[in-house]
């Protein structure tokens, strides 16, 4: 049944003068109207026999009832009034961010927003989207089922982020509303999404230079986004000859710089951008116009969609650092050093990659 409340406020008490329900010339259902504290709902019943359409109303008028004891002559907003409402705030919001980048921020957001009205429904009301329906949403995004395509946990979280957004703003339209709780996701509930030789090779393609660099030195370092364009000059390392042997990163939770050994690729590509250093304290990654990169998001998505690459974000990079590392034999320990991590259990993700390691573990035995 559709149901859409307009606000007319009639002046009543309680309730009005019950209408009984009623057809209108060429339709085939009944529809009802109501009053009750004020509040008028007009709808259809989407039922073609009285005795059904008299149930339905009956139903809706003790729903109704039940949710303005809970919350007030408020009315609940439907989950498209609650996301329009969070948007049109985030939209705002946006408008003093960074060009381009916000622009591509609010894209996403209404890209979340559309799937997530689809499967919820855009005249649901916001407390029927309850813990039980939240959860089967996270399955079925994660799953790969007939006709869908399962997709990571992190993709789901950010999703999920929108949607708890949503709902803690539709408190703003009812103050009685209370958001349900949310299923807690760990990253390592997903699949670990890397590049293959051949995804690389497109992707490297489609790259600017300026871009191409950040991507070979997150694809050989494991470092995160917002660390390597917050690199400086005074974290780049070199032995006694100049050559740049390490990189200091910061490690997540601590921040405390820990040693990335660079590559042979890494090592020449830096000493090719020390050319145009400017000091110790200068970033070390520049944008085309020749100073730090605020936000490379829209050059890699273009890069992403003009390469045919799918699934894969940013920080996908870092794993593939670990995954070709693992996948060429080094143990799991210097992995987890490698990539700055506070307990091995957080690279026991990439574990699966090695299983002859294991095999060739337990043949010691004899």
């Amino acid at each position: 049944m559709r149901r859409n409340t307009n606000g007319v406020n009639n002046g009543g008490d309680c309730w009005s003068k019950v209408m009984s329900v009623y057809k209108r010339n060429g339709s085939p259902f009944y529809y009802m109207d109501f009053v009750i504290n004020g509040m008028r709902y007009k709808e259809s019943t989407e039922e073609t026999k009285k005795r059904d359409a008299q149930e339905v109303e009956r139903q809706y008028r003790a729903e109704i009832k039940e949710r303005q004891k809970r919350y007030g002559v408020a009315p609940v907003p439907t989950y498209w009034a609650a996301s329009q409402h969070y948007l049109a705030i985030k939209g705002k919001t946006k408008q003093t961010g960074r060009g381009q980048s916000a622009k591509g921020a609010m894209a996403r957001d209404v890209a979340y927003h559309t799937r997530l009205v689809e499967y919820f429904g855009a005249e649901t009301p916001v407390d029927q989207i309850t813990l039980p329906k939240v959860a089967k949403y996270v399955q079925s995004r994660i799953s790969s089922d007939v006709g869908t395509k399962a997709v990571k946990a992190s993709t789901v979280k950010r999703e999920l982020n929108d949607l708890k957004a949503v709902l803690n703003r539709a408190k703003e339209l009812c103050p009685g509303y209370v958001p349900p709780d949310f299923p807690k996701l760990k990253d390592s509930d997903a699949r670990v999404r890397y590049l293959s030789a051949g995804e690389e090779r497109a992707l490297f393609l489609e790259l600017p230079k300026w871009l191409a660099d950040v991507v070979l030195f997150a694809m050989h370092t494991g470092a995160r986004k917002s660390d390597i364009l917050d690199l400086r000059w005074r974290d780049v390392l070199r032995d006694e000859a100049g050559k740049v042997t390490a990189v200091r990163v910061p490690k997540p939770k601590s921040r405390n710089p820990y040693r990335v050994p660079t590559s042979p690729a890494v090592s020449k590509m830096l000493e090719g951008l020390d050319s145009i250093s400017e000091g110790d304290h200068t970033n070390v990654f520049r944008a085309s116009h020749g100073g730090p990169i605020a936000d490379p998001t829209r050059a890699w998505e273009t890069a992403i969609i003009r390469s045919g690459v799918e699934d894969f974000v940013f920080h996908d990079l870092r794993h593939t650092f670990a995954s070709r590392l693992v996948l060429k034999g080094v143990g799991l320990k210097q992995v987890s050093e490698l990539m700055g991590h506070a307990d091995i259990a957080m690279t026991m993700r990439y574990a699966h990659l090695a299983p002859s390691a294991l095999d060739d573990a337990v043949k010691v035995l004899g």
